[in-house]
């Protein structure tokens, strides 16, 4: 069994890359790009925003200024948008790895403000200290760079081999695979139903998990 086992936040602990995926499609349509959710799953799932922005402006020619993604990205206007597409995907498998005090930890690249929301939200954050909850917001590099999860490890004092995460997107099983950790492709978030994603993920040939309670078998037998 693992000694830690690092979380992802969106599409893993929450189910809500479905819902950012719906808000950055919008934000599309306002530079006349229509786009589907399926496209936009497949393109951005994992992405930090900086990368988003990048990808749109290099493939699309869509340039999102700084003040327009300010507004988007503004906490008091995104997520009470986002909040009623929040949903706990972990619940049960974090209880149970309280209870029998096995370590755990977040490693997102989301924003840190935005991560205690969701977990808050979701009822999960009494698993997490502060301190235990890591983010693009504390490495230079996000994923897919191994920088988080090496961080992660680091300041919860064990080594690599000692880590377990739990992804459910391609950048983050490469940041994970790249750090030299074991990962479990997690397919159970609302965002995963496309074949051509759940193709990408199985790509890695890594464990496969759709459910907390397989989450919860693939820790238990590591």
């Amino acid at each position: 069994m693992p000694k830690l086992v690092i979380f992802d936040c969106d599409g893993v602990l929450v189910d809500s890359e479905a819902g950012h995926n719906k808000l950055f499609i919008d934000l599309l349509k306002e530079y006349n790009h229509h786009m589907s959710e399926e496209e936009g799953l497949r393109l951005f799932t994992g992405m930090i925003p900086q990368e988003a922005r990048r990808y749109v402006k290099d493939q699309f020619g869509i340039e999102i200024t700084d003040e327009h993604w300010k507004e988007h990205l503004n906490p008091e206007i995104f997520l009470p948008l986002l909040a009623s597409d929040l949903k706990p995907l972990m619940h049960s498998t974090l209880q149970y790895l309280h209870d029998k005090k096995i370590q755990k930890c977040v490693g997102s690249n989301g924003i840190l403000e935005m991560i205690h929301y969701k977990l808050r939200h979701t009822d999960q954050k009494q698993f997490f200290e502060d301190a235990h909850i890591f983010s693009v917001d504390h490495v230079k590099n996000p994923k897919p760079a191994p920088d988080l999860f090496l961080f992660a490890a680091k300041q919860m004092g064990y080594q690599p081999e000692d880590c377990l995460v739990v992804e459910d997107s391609a950048v983050g099983i490469a940041a994970a695979k790249a750090a030299g950790i074991p990962v479990i492709g997690f397919l159970g978030g609302s965002h995963t139903k496309d074949q051509s994603y759940v193709n990408k993920i199985k790509g890695f040939n890594v464990p496969i998990a759709h459910s907390a309670e397989e989450v919860l078998g693939h820790i238990l037998s590591h």
